[in-house]
């Protein structure tokens, strides 16, 4: 199913490929993206706060260390389809994995 989600993103957008389609994501399109899968695919949304590398001020003038992020649950392991929405706020291991293995304790 990982791949075909690939591939239905990678036409849906336009993109040649899965890297490209990575790099050219912009913080919020998270919640695009994973709308995208669960309508297609009818999986499970998940809404919940990830763990950034360094601290940030946000809208109130409040430092933070999480961020609101969306990814989709299949057969009950969280698959994560849009990493570089995040890129500029985390140092990905492998931003193009759609696995999260290695980087559990940053979704809460």
């Amino acid at each position: 199913m990982i791949e075909k989600i690939i591939k239905f993103l990678l036409d849906y957008h336009d993109f040649k490929t899965w890297e490209e389609f990575v790099d050219n994501q912009e913080l919020g399109n998270c919640q695009f993206i994973v709308y995208l899968i669960s309508n297609e695919f009818n999986v499970k949304r998940v809404f919940g706060e990830i763990e950034v590398d360094e601290s940030y001020i946000d809208e109130d003038g409040e430092e933070q260390i999480l961020m609101v992020h969306h990814w989709v649950e299949i057969n009950g392991e969280i698959w994560d389809f849009s990493k570089g929405s995040l890129s500029n706020f985390i140092g990905w291991i492998d931003k193009y994995s759609v696995d999260v293995t290695g980087d559990e304790w940053r979704y809460k």
